[in-house]
């Protein structure tokens, strides 16, 4: 018996859109960008992206079409800087000290465009019982339904549950 939740890749990648990003989609993520975090190396910040909006879309998006048609990004989307943030203790020990890596946002909205484009072309062809790891849907409601079951099943002493695992 075949499992219906099998496909092909073929399939999947035909649903993903694989066009120059819209004007829209570069919208979308600026509005995604959080506010009050580092630039990257390229010294852009989200709120200098968000301050005029229409303006900033429109660049950037035939940026990001130039990109798109000679598939190549530019390197200092590529490169990240990386900082060293001290923790609690003593700041000679290595282990008191984290590292976070500052990413160019102009880089972070391209990766974003793809990300949604990939999440949208997979959210179609999930069910909707498939919850976890999906934006807005979490496995709590569903975890707390089958304790019911198992629960109703131990106290009616039930032999077997023939549940479906999606």
């Amino acid at each position: 018996m075949e499992d219906e939740c099998e496909f092909e890749l073929g399939e999947l990648i035909e649903e993903i859109a694989i066009t120059e990003p819209t004007i829209n989609e570069v919208k979308a993520a600026i509005e995604h960008l959080k506010n009050g975090k580092s630039p990257g190396v390229d010294s852009i910040t989200a709120e200098l992206l968000k301050a005029h909006k229409e303006f900033s879309a429109t660049i950037l998006h035939q940026l990001l079409e130039k990109v798109w048609k000679h598939e190549k990004i530019p390197d200092k989307w590529k490169r990240g800087l990386i900082i060293k943030l001290p923790k609690k203790g003593n700041l000679i020990e290595c282990k008191n000290w984290r590292r976070i890596t500052l990413l160019s946002v102009v880089g972070k909205i391209l990766g974003q465009i793809v990300t949604d484009r990939i999440q949208n072309g997979v959210d179609i062809r999930l069910t909707n019982e498939q919850a976890g790891y999906r934006k807005g849907r979490g496995t709590t409601e569903q975890i707390f339904i089958l304790r019911n079951i198992i629960e109703q099943a131990t106290i009616y002493k039930i032999i077997t549950i023939n549940i479906k695992l999606v």
